[in-house]
């Protein structure tokens, strides 16, 4: 096991590429689908060139595994109900509706929330192996609870500029993902749970008007 302390500068690092990098040119296919590329080869490539050259780990000690799967199964499933729930009432607050689907063609041609997802499945992906896998899973043998902590600040960080109900709610969220990762042991029921929320949200976005 590396330095935490290395983790940690080099999670740095790609967080402020993150906040640096430039806006691309094009239309709403090239921006989105881009920026979305840009950001997964950030957030993955730096745990998986981590992994492969410095910490001689595999992907499973930073939890992306699907071992034990019935451990957290039921539980998962019992907590995808009330978060889609929230999820679909939440988009009846004017600002989330008008901030997604991110892809805004979707709202004219539903079809397109098709391939937008699975970009954003690999984006989320990509999202929680930075923080709920390398970041967590990578200081937790050294700095225990804290490293939960740790990887929340800079996802919550990462949500500037949404609207002011999800930044106000990241930080608790990000929180609670790490617990979950700590207790099953992995990061996928997590990210199953967080691309649930945000297909629920994209979905009432573009089929449930607002009244008006």
């Amino acid at each position: 096991m590396t330095s935490p302390w290395s983790i940690l500068l080099l999670s740095l690092a790609v967080e402020a590429l993150l906040f640096a990098r430039p806006g691309l040119s094009g239309g709403p296919a090239v921006q989105l689908f881009g920026d979305l590329a840009l950001q997964s080869a950030l957030l993955a490539g730096a745990p998986l060139l981590w992994m492969r050259f410095l910490a001689r780990a595999r992907l499973g000690d930073y939890g992306l595994h699907l071992r034990r799967i019935r451990r957290w199964r039921n539980e998962c499933l019992l907590l995808a109900l009330p978060l889609i729930v929230l999820a679909l009432l939440l988009t009846r607050v004017p600002a989330m509706h008008a901030a997604y689907p991110r892809f805004e063609p979707a709202r004219v041609q539903p079809w397109l929330l098709v391939p937008s997802t699975a970009a954003f499945a690999i984006y989320g992906l990509s999202w929680e192996l930075f923080f709920r896998g390398w970041i967590l899973f990578g200081l937790r043998p050294r700095w225990g609870v804290w490293a939960n902590v740790i990887q929340a600040v800079p996802c919550a960080l990462l949500h500037l500029g949404k609207p002011s109900l999800e930044w106000a709610i990241a930080f608790p969220v990000a929180l609670g993902l790490g617990a979950l990762a700590i207790r099953w042991g992995t990061l996928v029921p997590g990210f199953l749970l967080h691309m649930g929320v945000a297909l629920a949200i994209n979905l009432g976005c573009v089929f449930w008007p607002l009244a008006s």
